[in-house]
């Protein structure tokens, strides 16, 4: 759920690309609200490592997971991120169990780069 290039470059993110603030943090809760309420579809955008950018009009249809899984470090965000903002919906908010996978640096390295 990362804005696309064009959008990071507009507001001066490209360096912060993978931080919290280069997401669509609006569009992936709503994504995971509309399948946890049972919205029959939800489309998600589609981000290539091979351009390095999200595709243009490449979403992908989900229709009512059993399961979802999703991955990284800003779905764990919540309210105690935000004690000044009671009112802020989070993908957490939505999240029935979490795993964190603390991996040894050498591998994160070798996930990174290759």
């Amino acid at each position: 759920f990362l804005h696309p290039n064009s959008v990071l470059k507009e507001r001066g993110l490209m360096k912060k690309k993978g931080f919290p603030q280069s997401y669509d943090m609006h569009r992936l809760v709503k994504f995971v609200s509309d399948l946890k309420s049972g919205v029959p579809q939800a489309t998600a955008p589609v981000y290539s490592h091979l351009i390095y950018d999200v595709i243009p009009n490449g979403d992908k249809t989900v229709a009512q997971p059993d399961i979802l899984i999703l991955e990284g470090l800003n779905v764990l965000q919540s309210g105690m991120d935000y004690p000044h903002d009671p009112h802020h919906v989070f993908v957490s908010d939505f999240v029935d169990f979490s795993i964190y996978v603390d991996a040894p640096e050498e591998l994160l390295k070798s996930w990174y780069i290759n």
